[in-house]
């Protein structure tokens, strides 16, 4: 169980750990008997989720789910529903969301989901927003968000 290790990370200071996923395999006898006798449930990947997110200080740290092997849709699927039911902060799905072998699930969006807006235009356009607001800090997201759908839909209008 890689509990062991989320533990010594927050013992050592770290805000956030980033693990592996917990495998219901435990190397040592010395461990299974514990896990036994303490009646630690492991059975289901939620429940292992939910022992390594306890071991760092009950919760008290951010626990990331690294991903393994690249697998299919319902598999990874399948690992973040029980990351999220066991109380873990999230997970790492780079390779399985970039390293597909299906033409078809690294396809491009269509053409008239594609950003023609430029990132600096963006920018001026959320600045430009900001300073409307007198400088009222806390809405670069909203300003982004807001110049990016404006922008987008005057050029699809051309």
């Amino acid at each position: 169980m890689c509990a062991y290790a989320a533990h010594i990370a927050a013992q050592l200071g770290a805000h956030i750990v980033k693990v592996k996923l917990p495998s219901s395999h435990l190397e040592q006898e010395a461990a299974r008997r514990v896990y036994e006798e303490q009646q630690i449930p492991i059975g289901t990947l939620a429940e292992r989720v939910r022992h390594v997110v306890q071991a760092t200080f009950n919760g008290r740290r951010i626990v990331i789910f690294s991903g393994g092997p690249a697998e299919s849709d319902d598999a990874v699927l399948d690992e973040v529903t029980a990351i999220h039911a066991g109380g873990g902060f999230g997970s790492i799905i780079g390779r399985n969301s970039f390293q597909r072998s299906n033409a078809a699930d690294t396809a491009s969006p269509p053409a008239h989901q594609q950003s023609t807006v430029s990132h600096s235009d963006i920018a001026r356009r959320a600045y430009e927003l900001y300073l409307e607001r007198r400088d009222a800090h806390g809405h670069d997201g909203d300003d982004w968000r807001r110049a990016e759908d404006e922008l987008q839909s005057a050029a699809a209008k051309t």
